[in-house]
């Protein structure tokens, strides 16, 4: 065998006893190397099976799955309206934090839309989930796209078009 292949093959040998014999320095020392991270964390997403199928689409979904539930500790405190019980209690969710949700007697609605920041979404959509998700999912992209600044302005902006 060629000399090479011998030095890989005692290389990966001397490797294989460390990991059996639970040395895990050199994996702990790599994994502080910030450009192994980046390696590692751009490889998961090239392996990511909804970034290559859905492109756009699936990673906008990524983001806000993976920073829509407790990530975002201060959000814009934007409310999207949800439903009425038929107790008369209102729910209302934050649209950056899923998490965050609030529940009103139907009496204090006025009081509660005035000193909140409440959208409604597209009111074409008859499932509340579906309008929040839709209302959300917007939000975020123009937060992405333009700035979170103009993307409040963009919503709120819409929303008040929308109640005219």
């Amino acid at each position: 065998m060629e000399n090479d292949t011998l030095k890989k093959i005692q290389a990966e040998y001397s490797d294989m006893l460390k990991i059996a014999q639970k040395d895990y320095s050199e994996i702990e020392e790599l994994a502080k190397d910030p450009n192994v991270q980046r390696y590692l964390y751009l490889r998961s997403l090239a392996d990511s099976r909804d970034l290559i199928e859905d492109g756009k689409i699936g990673a906008l979904d990524r983001i806000i799955r993976d920073y829509g539930i407790n990530t975002i500790k201060e959000t814009n405190n934007i409310l999207c309206y949800l439903y009425e019980l038929k107790n008369g209690v209102l729910v209302y969710l934050d649209l950056e934090d899923k998490a965050k949700a609030y529940a009103i007697n139907k009496e204090e609605k006025e009081e509660f839309e005035r000193t909140h920041k409440v959208v409604y979404g597209d009111t074409s959509i008859l499932d509340c989930m579906g309008r929040y998700y839709n209302t959300r999912y917007k939000f975020f992209e123009d937060c992405i796209n333009e700035g979170q600044e103009t993307a409040v302005e963009k919503l709120l902006s819409r929303e008040k078009q929308r109640i005219r």
